[in-house]
């Protein structure tokens, strides 16, 4: 299991072996317009309704309340500011998604929640949808590879430990590795959240989550995990 892990004194995370920048490293208040600046709420306003390509420092100072020279001393240039956006909405998903299951008790309880802030609507379309959009970025730019692909392993290890503690404790039985399951089920559920996301109207939140949750049972012998109390 890769693990995720803080850096207590630069207020870092490491998503799977990403460093993940948690926030800032200034002291709050230490840089004027900092906390207008660095909170996700203004960045999400105009990722929502101009989408990520139109994420300009202009917008941002606005949604802020800040003027755009404050916000070009932060990111010189829309590809940092970009690359910033990336970084902490992948922290903000995962920290969402592994708070909901370590409130859980027991290992099938977890594996629900777990599953549940996975998909629309339990998590917020306006953080997972421009997540798919930065992750389209992927293909032609390194760093937002690298956030991609530290939240795929992170999430995965978040399942993996999941199983395995189900295994232990007798609940989950296996047929392939647990490693092999967890990657099955975040796969699956990247492609339902997906459709979910882009308002596929052949599809329902209570479908995409009761599909996924079928597929646990089936891969690791725990036929209440369909039987879940977390379905709208």
């Amino acid at each position: 299991m890769l693990p995720v892990c803080w850096d207590e004194a630069h207020g870092d995370r490491d998503l799977g072996g990403v460093w993940i920048r948690q926030r800032t490293p200034q002291v709050p208040g230490s840089v004027p317009g900092w906390e207008e600046i660095g909170c996700s709420r203004p960045r999400r306003e105009v990722i929502s309704e101009f989408g990520v390509e139109g994420l300009r420092v202009r917008r941002l100072a606005a949604a802020a309340g800040v003027s755009p020279p404050l916000v070009s001393y932060h990111y010189p240039d829309q590809a940092t500011l970009i690359e910033s956006v990336h970084r902490e909405l992948v922290l903000d998903y995962f920290v969402y998604r592994e708070s909901a299951a370590n409130a859980a008790s027991g290992p099938v309880e977890k594996l629900r929640a777990c599953a549940r802030a996975g998909l629309p609507p339990a998590v917020d379309p306006a953080l997972v949808a421009p997540l798919f959009e930065l992750h389209g970025l992927a293909r032609r730019h390194s760093k937002h590879a690298e956030a991609m692909s530290g939240l795929w392993h992170s999430e995965h290890a978040l399942y993996l430990g999941i199983i395995e503690a189900g295994v232990r404790e007798g609940v989950f039985s296996l047929v392939r590795s647990a490693s092999d399951v967890a990657g099955t089920l975040l796969a699956l559920e990247d492609g339902l959240a997906l459709h979910l996301v882009g308002d596929n109207n052949s599809m329902s939140g209570e479908w995409a989550l009761g599909t996924l949750l079928h597929t646990a049972a089936l891969e690791l012998g725990c036929p209440e995990l369909e039987h879940s109390s977390l379905l709208p």
